[in-house]
């Protein structure tokens, strides 16, 4: 049987004939569910009591990008998102969690700590290119933020089962509540010690999220940059000797990110110039290994395919030979 323990089920509506179009998944008893809206088929859920309600919504678009907003009613919010004159251009499909339940609604509050600590989660997983600003924290009672966790992992298993890993492997968002992450700087490790991580990958053998195990210290070369790093519990590695690229190939919002690091790890020692040069002089974590490829090279990096081992295999192909292996 291919069920094992701790499988969920989930439940999709189709709005009509076309199973790209609009639907509507859930989680058999559980109280929210999860409203999927290509933009283009916005203006068909006018009026649909689904729509109407408060939640928690996610914008994707291509090159994995995303947004993470919060609404008293959410399809009035994305209307405006859509707007060709002051929405946002980026997003071609929309997912709002709603609640399903007469007697257990997400009101204001629920929302707007919900999308913060999505947004924690999102950040820290690194899988999608989230630009935007910390959602305010609201006051949440104990007793109510233990009910909101359970919201959260179910929130994961429908954007999950949707096609979106936003969350990869993130907990319940809870653990993100600190300062560090919070203010946006990445936190330093104190040991060179190797830590297995699993890495969750989409290969074109399927839509699946497989799981593998990289553990090689790997090895990042572009132009006259140069690096080695390392998956660990926390993200990915990049010890200190790290020597980035000369030549900034950044533009937009990835080009301030970079400086954001770059000047954020000069004051505080994790980065120095060297002869003309951007040395890290502390070990340093990423949170995903594309991450770490951008700021080494500094310029649009897939990191799978940028770090190799030491026969020069890059990530990506160990991975697909990992799996090939497995279904053989």
């Amino acid at each position: 049987m291919l069920r094992k323990s701790g499988a969920k089920r989930i439940q999709t509506w189709f709005y009509d004939d076309d199973p790209n179009g609009i639907k509507v998944s859930e989680v058999p008893n559980t109280t929210i569910q999860a409203v999927f809206i290509p933009r283009n088929s916005l203006k068909d859920l006018k009026g649909e009591s689904e729509v109407e309600k408060p939640g928690i919504y996610f914008l994707f678009g291509e090159d994995k990008k995303a947004y993470i907003g919060e609404a008293e009613v959410g399809y009035e919010r994305l209307r405006q998102h859509a707007s060709p004159s002051t929405g946002k251009s980026f997003w071609d499909v929309a997912v709002l969690i709603v609640s399903n339940a007469s007697q257990d609604q997400l009101d204001k509050v629920d929302v707007k700590y919900l999308e913060h600590i999505s947004y924690l989660a999102a950040m820290r997983s690194g899988t999608y290119d989230i630009n935007q600003t910390v959602p305010t924290k609201p006051f949440v009672r104990e007793f109510r933020r233990d009910d909101l966790a359970d919201i959260f992992n179910v929130i994961k298993v429908l954007l999950g089962g949707l096609g979106f890993s936003i969350f990869a492997d993130a907990s319940n968002g809870m653990e993100y509540e600190s300062e560090v992450v919070q203010s946006g700087d990445i936190p330093k490790i104190e040991t060179e010690q190797p830590i297995k991580k699993v890495v969750q990958v989409e290969t074109h053998l399927s839509k699946d999220i497989k799981s593998v195990i990289v553990e090689d210290v790997l090895y990042c070369k572009r132009r006259d940059a140069y690096a080695t790093g390392k998956y660990v519990s926390d993200g990915f590695l990049v010890y200190k000797g790290a020597l980035l690229a000369s030549e900034q190939q950044l533009e937009g919002a990835k080009l301030k990110r970079q400086q954001d690091h770059i000047n954020t790890f000069l004051e505080n020692g994790v980065l120095e110039i060297k002869d003309g040069r951007y040395v890290l002089v502390q070990n340093q974590i990423f949170s995903s290994i594309s991450a770490a490829a951008v700021f080494v090279t500094q310029r649009r990096s897939s990191g799978t395919s940028e770090w190799k081992d030491k026969n020069g295999i890059t990530v990506r192909n160990k991975i697909d030979q990992m799996l090939s292996a497995e279904t053989k």
